[in-house]
């Protein structure tokens, strides 16, 4: 036993440090559920609850416009997704328009806490499309990306001017 001493305590070193380490590489593989996956970032979302009765008329006023073939909602986190599909011969600035009836719909409290991203996709064949459109909670206007088939070629730019 006297001649397997330090045997033992480096055995029983390693045991340890294993466990540790076990724990340690659990913890990192398997998030603790119990805690919220956003973090603090949600803190105040209960004082900013968008209610059923907007995100209705929001929806009549999209699909009441003669352009406007479906509309979808969806909340994630401080982010609002608002997706439409428009007929094949809408204009694009139509369409951009049509983002004023989020705005119009929420209050000026909820629009400086929110971020809004606006997806306007089209039922048909159209170059133009798709187009979207974010809001940052701290502007007043939506940034726009629209779809591009193709970049000019170079000089191209320079001969338009």
């Amino acid at each position: 036993m006297k001649k397997h001493k330090g045997l033992f305590i480096c055995l029983g070193v390693l045991i340890i440090l294993g466990i540790v380490a076990f724990i340690g590489i659990k913890k990192l593989v398997y998030p603790d559920s119990s805690k919220n996956k956003y973090g603090d970032r949600l803190n105040g979302i209960e004082e900013h609850k968008i209610s059923d009765e907007s995100i209705n008329e929001m929806k009549e006023t999209f699909l009441k416009n003669e352009n406007v073939v479906d509309f979808e909602y969806v909340l994630t986190g401080k982010i609002i997704k608002v997706f439409i599909k428009v007929k094949e011969n809408t204009k694009v600035d139509d369409a951009k328009e049509l983002s004023e009836i989020i705005t119009k719909n929420i209050s000026e409290d909820d629009l400086k806490f929110y971020d809004i991203l606006y997806y306007v996709t089209c039922e048909g064949e159209n170059e133009l499309y798709p187009i979207s459109g974010s809001k940052h909670k701290t502007s007043d206007l939506f940034v726009w990306t629209i779809k591009l088939e193709k970049l000019p070629e170079e000089g191209e730019a320079e001969d338009a001017e």
